[in-house]
C-alpha cells in the first residue's frame, strides 16, 4: 500500500490519495477521520480512476500526466472555442483540483488562436435584439468567402442558422449563386426541418433573385433582407459565421487547401457547445438530450437528459433579452504594454481568406510613447525603424 500511495503521488495531488486509497482499500476506512470520510461520500474509484460527484453526474479525475491531454482533445480537437466553451466540455465529464483556471491558461496560450483572435477594436459593435421566435421558423443564410480554391474546386462556405435553436447548417460550394443557394435550401433545410416562415439574408445578387423568389413563393416562406452596410441586422448568421470561419482557419493551418474537409467537425463542434446567450448547445435545444460522447460511462450519464419538458419551457423562453454577442462589451486587458511584453502585430498584407489576422512573429516591447506607439524588437534583438501603434499589437501568451 506504501508502494502505492508513493506511485499515486505522480498520478495524483496529495488531497486526493487519501480519498483514493479510502476507497480501494476498505480497511483503510477505520484509520480515516471524520472529516475525511466526509469528504470522501463525493467521490467513488471506477476502472482505476477516482470520480467526483458534481449534483448528479460522476465527473472522472483524470491523472496528472493525462490532463494535457484531454485539454488538447476537448480545445483543439473541438474547433478551438474560446475558454467558456472549453471549460463547458470539460466539466461536462472531468474534474480536478484548479480545473477552471488550467483550461483559462491552455486557451489563452493557443498559438492558433491567438493568430486568428479578433483585432483590437475600440468600438465594440452596439448590443443587438434577439427577437422571439419559434422553433423552425426563420433562417438566416449567407455565404462566407471567397476562401482559397480547396483541391475538391470550392471557394465558398454557404451557412445558414436556425433562429431559435442556433443550429448551424454548412456546405462548402464551388459558386455563390442562386442555383446554389436554392439547392442548398431545398436539400440542407426544406426538406430536413420544414419550410421556415421567414428567411433571412443580405440583398446580395445570389439571394436577391427571380429564381429564389420563385422558389420561396412556392413553399410560402417570406423572404426579408438585411439593411445595406449594415450586417448586424443579420447579426446572428453573421456572428456564425465569423465563428465558423475563425475554426476552419486554425483546423486547416497547415493544408489551407483542404479547408473544406474540416466543416463537418467544426459543425458538430459548434453544435454541441453551449451557447452564451441560453447555457444550452444548439444540440439540446434540438434533440432534448446531450450527444453521447464516445468516452462516456455509465456514471457520467447519469442526470444528462434534458427531457422534453425542458425543451418546452426552452421553447417559451424570453428571447427578446439582449443578445450576448452583442451585448458583451469586452475588457481589454492589455490597454498598455510594459517594457518586456511579447506581442504580435496585425497581418496587413493577406494573401488569402484563410491567413490569420496576426503575423506568427513575436516582438518584445522596449518602450512605449504617450502617443500610443511602441518600438519593438525582434527574436534576434534587432529594434524594429517604425513604431507601431496599440491598435496593431496584441499581447501574446506563451504556453510553457
Amino acid at each position: 500500500l506504501i508502494d502505492e500511495e508513493e506511485d499515486l503521488g505522480k498520478r495524483y495531488e496529495r488531497e486526493l490519495i487519501e480519498l483514493y486509497v479510502y476507497w480501494r482499500d476498505p480497511l483503510h476506512h477505520q484509520d480515516c477521520d471524520l472529516k475525511t470520510k466526509r469528504k470522501a461520500l463525493r467521490y467513488r474509484v471506477l476502472e482505476n480512476h477516482l470520480y467526483r460527484r458534481a449534483g448528479q453526474r460522476w465527473l472522472k479525475v483524470p491523472f496528472l500526466d493525462e490532463r494535457k491531454q484531454v485539454l488538447i482533445e476537448l480545445h483543439d480537437g473541438h474547433g478551438h472555442f474560446g475558454q467558456q466553451a472549453t471549460w463547458a466540455r470539460v466539466y461536462k465529464d472531468y474534474w480536478w483540483p484548479g480545473v477552471y483556471e488550467q483550461v483559462r491558461e491552455f486557451v489563452k496560450t493557443c498559438q492558433p488562436c491567438q493568430l486568428f483572435g479578433d483585432k483590437y477594436n475600440t468600438n465594440p459593435p452596439r448590443r443587438n435584439v434577439v427577437q422571439g421566435l419559434k422553433l423552425f421558423e426563420q433562417f438566416s443564410i449567407d455565404f462566407v468567402g471567397p476562401f482559397p480554391e480547396s483541391k475538391a474546386g470550392n471557394r465558398y462556405l454557404l451557412v445558414a442558422s436556425e433562429g431559435f435553436t442556433r443550429w448551424p447548417v454548412a456546405v462548402p460550394s464551388k459558386a455563390a449563386d442562386a442555383d446554389t443557394v436554392a439547392a442548398f435550401l431545398y436539400k440542407h433545410v426544406f426538406t430536413v426541418f420544414g419550410p421556415p416562415t421567414h428567411l433571412l439574408s443580405d440583398n446580395g445578387s445570389h439571394f436577391d433573385n427571380e429564381v429564389i423568389d420563385r422558389f420561396l413563393a412556392i413553399v410560402k416562406t417570406h423572404h426579408q433582407f438585411a439593411a445595406p452596410y449594415r450586417p448586424q441586422t443579420n447579426g446572428r448568421v453573421e456572428k456564425l459565421n465569423g465563428t465558423l470561419g475563425k475554426a476552419i482557419k486554425k483546423l486547416a493551418l497547415e493544408n489551407p487547401l483542404e479547408w473544406d474537409n474540416h466543416v463537418d467537425a467544426v459543425l458538430y463542434a459548434y453544435r454541441t457547445k453551449a451557447h452564451a446567450v441560453v447555457n444550452v448547445s444548439p444540440f439540446e435545444l434540438l434533440y432534448g438530450q446531450q450527444p453521447r460522447a464516445i468516452s462516456q460511462d455509465i456514471l457520467q450519464d447519469l442526470g444528462r437528459s434534458l427531457g422534453f419538458e425542458r425543451l418546452v419551457k426552452l421553447e417559451h423562453r424570453n428571447f427578446e433579452q439582449e443578445d450576448k454577442e452583442y451585448e458583451e462589451v469586452r475588457v481589454l486587458e492589455d490597454n498598455m504594454f510594459e517594457p518586456g511584453t511579447r506581442v504580435v502585430r496585425v497581418r496587413n498584407k493577406k494573401r488569402g481568406k484563410l491567413d490569420s489576422n496576426y503575423d506568427p512573429e513575436v516582438f518584445t516591447v522596449i518602450a512605449g510613447f504617450g502617443d500610443g506607439s511602441y518600438q519593438l524588437m525582434d527574436n534576434q534583438g534587432r529594434v524594429l525603424k517604425r513604431r507601431l501603434n496599440r491598435s496593431n499589437l496584441k499581447r501574446f501568451h506563451q504556453r510553457i
